[in-house]
């Protein structure tokens, strides 16, 4: 039996008009608009530095060829992807950890060259960053560290009140020229999955919830004491790495231990190893469970593209799929931001049952655009300046998947099946629209190294409208996602 969907309608009017020749209020408004917009946007990736071991590698020893590699390699891309936010991992050439600012561990004396030229480079490009801190070394050295616990917690409290002044915009000990300031930290990587190598390893106490709470809470009150409106965001593994419930455990131990009351964001990593929503669907109950209404951000997702991985039906074109099912589904069901891995896949000398490998949205080098680079650009063009916070679920069912978005007080649909086979789709419009237009969010192609010389990449898909009121379409849709706007816009 065919599937039938109603959607409601809801419309948020979001309106600029003005002369051709603004006047200096009016064009104040405008920017800021464009800066509530950079704000709110959930689009993001990781690694605006670079890994510390790639650095070494390349032969990466100074601030200046750090900031070179990055203009050369990453800046180009951010710009036509048009993401406003990145990620600063903790373990980056450059990183706001504590070795990375404070090699001695005394608390006194800090550099913030590496730091500035970061701040100084994402800002040039109107990205904001989420920076990462930690208070153990760089590269592997947790491996060998007997406690994650600072020896002198006064210096570790020192570094992190100092590193966060730096760059909270109040105009006290800040950058020199800082315009965006920094106002969300997140304590650590994945500490579950240094707790559960270390336990391999003869020392399960290392970065075991008990030593990860005292951080966290020393972390917590330094942050707050620099800067009241900054916030401390929580770190757990959660889907891939063969972690299944040691998250969920992870997080039941803190919340005992009392961790609710020394964090203001719970963050999340995404990494199935199946292209179906209900695996994301499960994750993310669990989690919302054990932490109250807390925020939630997701700083680390991907999903491979090569049939090398062992993923069922692994290819770019299901990549690309994901990368939509990932972002509209956790942005309707409240995540405020979503850092994709990496723009570019790993090095080929990486092993190949590392979960991120080919999670890319372009090659290695020569670094070529896949099909969910495409998609991810295209997705962004579509949807960026949505009202995040009112994202209307009209179908979570059977493996079908809709939702509403508005955007300039015009509505925008987005649909999905995980099924085999195709379903029949009908979604109720707006009040005035007679026409849609329904197009595949993914490139129509295998790969993305066809696509330069095709003018019409996004295959549409015949709707039928039909005469009810109110009016509504109907289409069938296969495993492809759709995007569904007014054939006016």
């Amino acid at each position: 039996m065919k599937k039938i969907l109603i959607a409601k309608v809801a419309v948020i009017i979001l309106t600029f008009a003005g002369p051709a020749f603004a006047q200096p209020h009016e064009n104040l408004k405008f920017q800021k608009y464009q800066n509530q917009i950079a704000e709110d946007s959930p689009f993001a990736t990781n690694y605006f530095g670079i890994p510390s071991r790639v650095a070494k590698v390349i032969g990466i020893t100074s601030t200046e060829q750090l900031i070179k590699t990055i203009k050369s390699g990453k800046i180009p891309y951010f710009e036509e992807l048009e993401i406003k936010w990145a990620r600063l991992h903790p373990n980056t050439f450059g990183t706001f950890g504590w070795s990375g600012v404070d090699p001695d561990h005394n608390g006194e004396d800090l550099d913030f060259s590496k730091q500035d030229a970061l701040v100084k480079l994402a800002q040039e490009n109107n990205i904001h960053l989420l920076a990462g801190i930690s208070p153990t070394p760089t590269d592997d050295e947790w491996l060998t560290a007997e406690t994650y616990i600072p020896e002198n917690k006064e210096a570790y409290s020192s570094y992190i009140r100092q590193i966060v002044e730096r760059y909270d915009g109040d105009g006290k000990d800040d950058m020199l020229h800082l315009k965006f300031s920094i106002k969300y930290w997140q304590l650590e990587n994945e500490p579950d999955l240094h707790n559960r190598v270390r336990k391999r390893r003869g020392n399960a106490n290392f970065c075991s919830p008990e030593e990860y709470f005292e951080v966290l809470k020393l972390t917590y009150q330094a942050v707050k004491a620099a800067d009241k409106e900054a916030k401390v965001m929580l770190n757990v593994v959660g889907i891939g790495q063969n972690m299944g419930e040691t998250s969920i455990n992870y997080l039941q131990r803190l919340n005992e231990l009392g961790a609710k009351n020394y964090y203001d964001i719970f963050s999340y990593h995404v990494y199935p190893d199946s292209y179906n929503t209900s695996i994301l669907k499960n994750i993310l109950r669990k989690f919302k469970k054990l932490i109250g209404d807390k925020p939630i951000w997701i700083t680390e997702s991907g999903i491979n593209s090569s049939p090398r991985r062992k993923l069922e039906d692994a290819s770019e074109k299901n990549q690309a799929s994901w990368v939509i099912k990932h972002y509209i589904f956790h942005l309707a069901n409240g995540v405020k931001k979503i850092v994709w891995l990496s723009l570019t896949d790993m090095n080929p000398n990486v092993p190949e049952q590392k979960i991120a490998k080919y999670s890319g949205l372009l090659t290695f080098r020569p670094a070529k655009p896949k099909l969910s680079y495409y998609t991810y650009k295209n997705m962004v063009e579509t949807l960026e300046g949505s009202d995040w916070n009112n994202i209307q679920t009209i179908y979570e069912k059977d493996g079908v998947y809709v939702y509403k978005l508005i955007k300039n007080n015009k509505s925008i649909w987005v649909a999905w099946n995980d099924n085999n086979e195709p379903k029949t789709v009908r979604i109720t419009l707006d009040k005035g629209i007679m026409s849609v237009k329904i197009a595949e969010a993914v490139p129509k192609h295998k790969s993305g190294e066809v696509m330069s010389n095709d003018s019409k990449v996004f295959k549409e898909i015949q709707g039928r409208i039909l005469a009810t009121y109110p009016m509504q379409v109907q289409f069938e849709i296969a495993d492809t996602p759709v995007f569904v706007t007014d054939r006016s816009q």
